[in-house]
């Protein structure tokens, strides 16, 4: 186990960057948001560039996969010569995509939650079980 934790940790090293590129992008959206909320009249455009993150969040996994895959490539000598099987490395590949993905989504899920408060008045009251109901969904999303 203490070998695939390495292994884990040398797949998240070879990935951060994009990793934090996509958080900085996660805050210009919310920024982004925030700015068509106190421009626009209409509640609904503050929607716009949070459903043009989602969207891009499906493409998210199989580019940080990539990514990962191609650094990879270019170090294939110490691919190769890994002792741990070949389904242990891409499975740390495929859990670190993972991991960094619901990081991404959790981020970009309270950010915008924040930024919605304050804009609904007609549901403040039942808001809390909003969130609730949210938290509760989103691991069943991810099982």
């Amino acid at each position: 186990m203490k070998a695939w934790v390495a292994l884990f940790k040398k797949d998240f090293k070879l990935t951060r960057t994009v990793f934090f590129v996509g958080l900085v992008i996660n805050l210009l959206i919310v920024m982004l948001t925030l700015y068509m909320g106190m421009k626009s009249d209409h509640t609904l455009l503050i929607f716009l560039p949070l459903v043009v993150a989602i969207v891009l969040h499906i493409l998210y996994f199989p580019i940080m996969v990539f990514i990962s895959l191609k650094i990879e490539a270019n170090q294939l000598h110490l691919w190769l010569h890994n002792p741990r099987p070949a389904s242990s490395l891409l499975i740390s590949k495929l859990v670190n995509g993972l991991v960094m993905l619901v990081i991404s989504l959790l981020m970009l899920y309270v950010m915008s939650g924040l930024l919605i408060i304050p804009k609904f008045n007609l549901i403040e009251a039942y808001w809390t079980d909003t969130w609730k109901s949210g938290l509760f969904i989103f691991p069943h999303i991810l099982l």
